[in-house]
């Protein structure tokens, strides 16, 4: 698998060999390229940039021939998958799977390639970081969030933080929300009367909405004292 950001181009290449699995094979017009997603099953129109159930123009698409000095007589060829122009993308990015096949000629040894590309979700290591505090005297839970890529706080392409907090029998005992990241990137939300009994052990999930879409904590453990 080939993992890439959102918005990113990422270079398919291939090489061919003729039958006698020496050969380059150069000047090949009909080696094809098909490429669909994971999350809908639904296959990208090169005409437009689409991907679709049905109604498609271009469902296939030739590779291009590597060109230069160095490389033109190798049999290497190529599709530029660019992700911005996609113009219909999955939220939160996807898994992208292409093949490859030669019609109508037969002059490639193993014409079919298979891989998959994975544009944005959890391309880089990132991670939600949740911080509490309880104030007994106001009964009221504090928590700042943020988002972590690669060890470095996510400043800016930030725009939302939920948190929802259970109790033991997993029943929602409150929720926290904030709709705006400071210049730092950091969330700040504030619940008063939460029902939490301090000392006591809590559960929370946590989202933060980012640049690659939405991150979500698995279900973890809190104790506010």
């Amino acid at each position: 698998m080939i993992r890439i950001q959102t918005g990113d181009t990422e270079r398919i290449w291939a090489r061919a060999f003729a039958l006698d699995g020496r050969t380059p094979l150069t000047g090949v017009t009909d080696w094809l390229l098909s490429l669909w997603r994971e999350s809908d099953g639904q296959f990208y129109d090169f005409n437009d940039a689409t991907f679709k159930a049905a109604g498609h123009t271009t469902k296939e698409e030739a590779l291009g021939e590597l060109d230069g000095t160095e490389t033109a007589k190798e049999g290497i060829y190529y599709w530029d998958f660019d992700t911005s122009a996609i113009t219909n993308p999955a939220a939160g990015g996807d898994v992208y799977r292409y093949s490859t096949r030669q019609s109508p000629g037969t002059t490639i040894l193993n014409p079919i390639r298979e891989d998959e590309i994975k544009v944005g979700g959890s391309v880089d290591d990132e991670r939600v970081r949740v911080a509490f505090a309880y104030d007994r005297s106001t009964d009221t839970v504090y928590t700042n969030a943020y988002l972590e890529r690669n060890g470095v706080v996510v400043a800016s392409g930030v725009s939302s933080f939920a948190l929802s907090a259970y109790d033991a029998d997993d029943n929602v005992l409150f929720t926290m929300a904030d709709a705006a990241a400071d210049a730092e990137g950091v969330f700040r939300a504030t619940k008063v009367n939460p029902g939490y009994t301090a000392g006591r052990a809590i559960w929370y999930k946590a989202s933060i909405t980012g640049p690659n879409g939405t991150i979500t904590t698995p279900k973890m453990t809190a104790q506010l004292s």
